[in-house]
């Protein structure tokens, strides 16, 4: 089976997304930004595996991971927190505007993960 290299190239933004919210940690000021980056970076790299490896899950890990990039800055910004230096409207704005890149990368993983692994 040969591996697909869209999936390793979203594996390697995965990882990178990861590792630059792992860096975050550190500078984070309040401790629910801090929850916020830890889960979002241990989702992040959880996805980078899935996509790398060309698991059957790859799509729901993408969705999760996704899910949680968009998800945490409106949240963030809604409720006064600060990520990263950035407060409410730039973080809602980040949010929404990352549901454009990513959508496209989570359709093409479901397109990609159905012809892979079909279901049973």
């Amino acid at each position: 089976m040969r591996r697909r290299t869209g999936f390793r190239l979203l594996a390697a933004c995965a990882a990178v997304i990861g590792a630059a919210l792992a860096h975050e940690l550190y500078h984070g000021e309040e401790l629910v930004a801090r929850v916020f980056l830890a889960i979002s970076a241990a989702l992040a790299l959880v996805a980078a595996d899935a996509l790398w490896r060309d698991r059957p899950w790859a799509y729901r890990a993408t969705v999760a991971l996704a899910w949680t990039l968009a998800g945490v800055p409106i949240a963030a910004g809604t409720l006064g927190f600060s990520l990263a230096g950035m407060r409410s409207v730039g973080l809602v704005a980040i949010g929404v505007g990352s549901t454009y890149i990513l959508a496209p990368a989570v359709r093409y993983v479901r397109r990609r993960t159905l012809v892979r692994h079909p279901a049973p």
